[in-house]
């Protein structure tokens, strides 16, 4: 556009100087020698057509500074376009580098006596909810890890030597195939009373954290916590019990532990204190009841950990009551509640 003003003006000039009478010099004075003929005036030397555009020299500058404006408006426009269009453009390759959402499940059963018609069908029961998972399209990356939970070995509360607070048997892995051997080899102990460990159970999970002499958490050479959580990942206890809970529910005195009894290095963890630790790491914990059906101490204190972790399908907390002591059991009520719950 700026390049045709420039050659029309130019013709213009060229068709005012064939206007100009013969012998209308330009004298370096700023006059004419001789002087112009009628309709000419003489202008810096030169004759005229008279009632000329004296600004045309300014509206040459300014059409060409506008040009050269307008011309750095679209250059800009295009830079910017282009810088938006980069930056999109990153971040559809930064989401699409990212991959799927990561999901970490922790299996976590009761290792003691009460516990002992149901943990032969453990295998079974998570390789259904495994098939399921590989079956269902589901837009989550699960990974899965196997522990297990009981009391300390100290009586009244489990047996010395031999009980187990709490056991890591496979950290968290992609690899689904061997889950359900792992499960088969949950050991079977005992527990001298009814309620069990899974308050202290839980804290140690979210925290990571040692309860000594009792627990000390294995090393973890990529991850985070005690089953080497992958990061970033969103994270859930699939908790199996039919034992009511000692420093339980609602307030952490129901059946308490006797510090002096247990001689731990730092304070046995109460409920509160458990619940607050999960929500601090973002743990969602699912409840598989096995206790006789209907309402009990077993199944409020279950029915309380959902609902403190804020571990809710469709307003309800995700406890949910399934024996398994007759054989396997279907448990695909768990990745409903981990779709529901993962953005």
């Amino acid at each position: 556009m700026k390049h045709e003003r420039w050659i029309l003006l130019a013709v213009a000039v060229l068709a005012a100087w064939a206007l100009v009478p013969a012998g209308c010099g330009g004298a370096s004075t700023g006059q004419c020698d001789p002087d112009c003929g009628p309709g000419f005036e003489c202008f810096y030397g030169a004759c005229v057509p008279v009632g000329r555009d004296a600004d045309a020299g300014a509206d040459a500058d300014a059409d060409a500074d506008a040009d050269a404006d307008a011309d750095a408006d679209a250059d800009a426009d295009a830079d910017a376009d282009a810088d938006a269009d980069a930056d999109a453009d990153a971040d559809a390759d930064a989401d699409a580098d990212a991959g799927p959402t990561l999901v970490d499940l922790v299996v976590l059963p009761e290792n003691t006596g009460s516990y002992y018609a149901m943990r032969p069908n453990l295998p079974a029961t998570v390789q259904g909810l495994i098939d399921a998972y590989d079956a269902g399209g589901y837009r989550w990356n699960l990974a899965v890890s196997v522990a297990h939970f009981g009391d300390f070995p100290v009586g009244p509360y489990g047996n010395p030597g031999t009980d187990v607070i709490l056991g890591i048997l496979q950290p968290t892995t992609p690899d689904l195939t061997g889950i359900s051997a792992v499960l088969g080899t949950i050991p079977s102990l005992n527990g001298q009373d009814e309620p069990d460990g899974a308050v202290p159970a839980l804290w140690l999970l979210a925290t990571g954290m040692s309860l000594e002499p009792f627990f000390s958490p294995p090393p973890c050479i990529s991850g985070e916590g005690p089953v080497c959580f992958r990061p970033g990942s969103h994270r859930f206890i699939a908790l199996f019990s039919n034992s009511s809970m000692h420093n339980g529910p609602p307030d952490g005195t129901t059946s308490p532990y006797d510090p002096a009894l247990l001689a731990t290095t730092t304070p046995v963890p109460d409920y509160p204190a458990a619940i607050g630790a999960l929500l601090a790491a973002g743990i969602h914990v699912i409840c598989i009841d096995g206790s006789d059906p209907g309402p009990g101490a077993v199944t409020d204190a279950l029915v309380a950990v959902a609902r403190d972790t804020e571990t809710l399908l469709a307003g309800v907390p995700a406890s949910y009551e399934i024996p398994l002591s007759t054989g396997a059991a279907d448990v695909t009520v768990i990745l409903d509640v981990i779709d529901a719950l993962v953005p």
